[in-house]
């Protein structure tokens, strides 16, 4: 089912539901979910970026699809939250399994790293390379962010918030 809901996505990304789209959006995050243990562990820094990409590679695996989903779905605000929704229980679900803690509540690393992927897939959607080597420079931008932000997290936030506003 999911092969054929990705050539749809290929053909007519449109006629896609909203519930059709959550399964496509689940089966990348599922991608990310099943392939954690590749992830470094040796420091955040690490860590983070391999996340990061492991989160863009995902995507990668169906780019044409994704990019035409991006460009000609009609996002309201009731998918958006579902959507948002999706992606924090599964971003929660990573910093757990992985052991990821910024000095922050929860709630506001997940809203943050939301932000960071967010963000990170805007470059994506632009980055031609066949390297991703504007999107790892970025990631390596951004978690240095991270990095310097610890004490001050709404730093990081209002930054974010401006980069994709």
């Amino acid at each position: 089912m999911i092969d054929s809901l990705w050539e749809q996505a290929e053909q007519t990304p449109e006629k896609l539901s909203a519930s059709e789209l959550q399964i496509l959006i689940n089966d990348r995050l599922g991608v990310v979910t099943d392939n954690l243990s590749t992830v470094s562990r040796q420091n955040l820094d690490e860590t983070l970026f391999d996340l990061i990409m492991l989160f863009i590679d995902s995507l990668n695996e169906k780019r044409q699809a994704i990019l035409k989903i991006w460009d000609q779905t009609d996002f309201n605000q009731k998918l958006i939250c579902q959507l948002q929704t999706q992606l924090t229980e599964a971003i929660d679900m990573w910093h757990q399994e992985l052991d990821i803690h910024w000095q922050v509540g929860r709630y506001v690393q997940n809203l943050l790293f939301m932000l960071v992927i967010t963000y990170t897939t805007t470059i994506w959607k632009t980055d031609n390379s066949p390297d991703n080597s504007t999107v790892m420079a970025k990631v390596n931008e951004i978690i240095g962010w991270i990095r310097n932000s610890k004490s001050a997290p709404l730093d990081l936030l209002e930054k974010l918030k401006g980069l994709i506003a």
